[in-house]
Formats: C-alpha cells, structure tokens, sequence
C-alpha cells in the first residue's frame, strides 16, 4: 500500500539475505517493544521538579525509599526481559538480525555519520548495492 512502481512489494528486489524476517530482532528492539529500552529507570527525573515532599528530612527519607524500590523493579523487570529474550534466542523463537542485515539497516542512516558511512563501505565491498539492497553483478 503506498508504494509506488515495482519495488514497492514484499521483497522488491532485495537481496533475499538481506531482508529481516517477523521474527528476526535485535536485544535493543525487544527491551523498546517492552518499554524498558534505557538503562536508567527515569523515574527520579519526573519527581524532582517541583517537589515540596523533599524539603523535610521525613519527605526525603520516604522519597529516596520510593525512588529505590522504583528503581529496583525496573533493573529486575528489565533484567528479567534480557533473560526471556536470551532464552528465545537460544530456542529459536527470535532470531538475531545477520551482520549483513545490519549493515544494510545502517546503510539508510544519515550520510554524515561514521556508522553509515562504514556500514555503505562494507555493503558494497561485500558485493551489494546500499540503495536497493540488489546484489551487484561483477
């Protein structure tokens, strides 16, 4: 839907390596679908502004406990997340994305960036057109 010409299909030409499958994913993408993406909980970042409970040492006290037990259950629901993704993994319901795959999902980034520019540069070295992602002939 939307697409326009030929290449607008499933596939479109692309090298069939080259193309990620519904179950292909990477850690980064399956702790974002979960919500738990960042490192950090953020949740003293929402508290702090202005934050009258604080001033007082009581209000301290039981705002640094909240904070804590905030914290804490999220490092244990996102450590959680990381072992059932590795599980799927090592049984075979998610697949990890090839080197090839992600260089070609790099290759799209902005021109300007080290990355991008690598990920191009290995593409074509590798026999592949960055651009449609056709093998090139020769």
């Amino acid at each position: 839907m939307g697409g326009r010409g030929a290449s607008s299909g499933a596939g479109g030409g692309i090298a069939p390596e080259l193309i990620r499958g519904k179950d292909t994913m990477t850690l980064d993408e399956y702790l974002g679908r979960q919500g738990l993406s960042d490192v950090l909980s953020g949740w003293v970042d929402d508290k702090l502004r202005s934050n009258k409970q604080i001033r007082t040492q009581r209000g301290r006290k039981k705002f640094y406990k909240d904070g804590q037990n905030a914290i804490n259950n999220y490092h244990e629901r996102r450590t959680k997340a990381i072992n059932d993704y590795n599980q799927m993994v090592s049984e075979g319901k998610i697949k990890q994305p090839t080197s090839l795959q992600r260089h070609y999902e790099n290759a799209k980034g902005h021109p300007d960036l080290a990355a991008t520019q690598a990920s191009r540069r290995i593409l074509l070295k590798k026999g592949y057109d960055w651009r449609t992602g056709k093998k090139i002939k020769g």
